[in-house]
């Protein structure tokens, strides 16, 4: 029975309805396309393309699973057969094993070994999404829902079931609501942790102490001048000239400014000298290069015999090389006797 060429790529899963009227097929390279089909092969409904590799009916045809698992994400959806709608999303990643209860209100996902050997373990969900229970296990090989026999599971409605309570086991595996975390500050050792700031490290508005130059003198922060000079007082157009201020007397400060020349002469960095530009490499003598050459040829010639004597085969080129040997080294000579 041929499938219809919708997608190009392989099939990943195919399932029969338990009506027997009907299948379902996931095809074509990801994102599959998952389709149902009559007995004839002829398409019912077409789902569109989605990242999944499993399809599944409940007993009762009356919900269909579609799902990705192994290297998928591991969503699974929930459609109702009747309305082709969907009904829910379950997310259960590291999925294994995927199984309708006999009923067909609950799926059963599971984690196994080998194929997982980390949170092995079970989870059961109510066909309209809530998780119901969940049994985590050390190692976990197999795992099955207990048959019922044929016919005695409740039909479903014309509605879906409503999902019962959760097991206390689903409160214990939510996780812990993540505390805020704390502003993080300036990085301190530590050693310095937990103590006050040292006022060297505070500025002067916040409690430190004053700044002090390497001249042993205390600045302090000038106050704002409107006039923008910085210095003297602010002279109004029209007004009688502020009286002079009185001059200091012959001699004095000079003794200050001295020394503070004296010092500022002793502070002054004397730049040192520029190294001299070394001096350009002597160009070699034309017959030592040549002496140089000759010796690698020969060198090279060697190789070669050494090449020839081990039976390698060897280019005309080599061949050639080896012949004016003789040639080479009576150059060789006569430029070592002039030399």
């Amino acid at each position: 029975m041929a499938r219809p060429t919708y997608k190009e790529g392989p099939i990943h899963d195919y399932t029969w309805s338990p009506n027997s009227k009907e299948f379902g097929v996931i095809y074509g390279y990801i994102p599959a396309k998952a389709v149902l089909f009559d007995q004839r092969v002829r398409p019912i409904h077409d789902f569109g393309s989605h990242p999944i590799n499993f399809i599944s009916y409940n007993p009762q045809s009356r919900l269909v699973a579609l799902a990705g698992f192994g290297n998928l994400a591991g969503k699974i959806e929930v459609y109702d057969r009747r309305t082709l709608v969907k009904v829910t999303t379950i997310d259960a990643p590291n999925t294994t094993w995927c199984q309708w209860s006999p009923c067909g209100r609950f799926l059963l996902t599971a984690t196994l070994s080998p194929r997982l050997r980390v949170d092995n373990g079970v989870k059961i969900w109510h066909c309209t999404g809530p998780l119901i229970h969940v049994q985590l296990e050390e190692e976990l090989y197999q795992v099955s829902w207990q048959p019922i026999p044929a016919g005695t599971a409740a039909p479903f409605g014309q509605t879906l079931p409503v999902a019962p309570a959760p097991t206390p086991s689903v409160a214990l595996l939510a996780p812990a609501k993540p505390a805020a975390a704390k502003p993080a500050g300036a990085y301190r050792p530590p050693g310095a942790r937990g103590l006050a700031t040292p006022s060297i490290f505070k500025r002067e508005d916040e409690g430190g102490a004053a700044y002090v130059s390497s001249n042993g003198t205390t600045n302090h922060p000038q106050p704002h001048r409107p006039n923008g000079r910085g210095g003297g007082p602010r002279h109004v157009p029209g007004a009688p000239s502020p009286a002079p201020s009185p001059s200091p007397k012959p001699g004095h400060g000079q003794g200050k400014k001295k020394g503070k020349k004296d010092k500022d002469k002793a502070e002054a960095v004397v730049p040192e000298p520029e190294p001299e530009p070394a001096a350009a490499p002597a160009e070699p003598d034309p017959t030592v290069k040549k002496i140089r050459n000759l010796n690698k040829k020969l060198k090279a010639i060697d190789e070669l015999k050494q090449k020839l004597a081990r039976g390698d085969k060897l280019e005309v080129t080599q061949v050639q090389k080896i012949d004016a040997e003789n040639e080479i080294r009576k150059e060789l000579a006569t430029l070592e006797a002039q030399s």
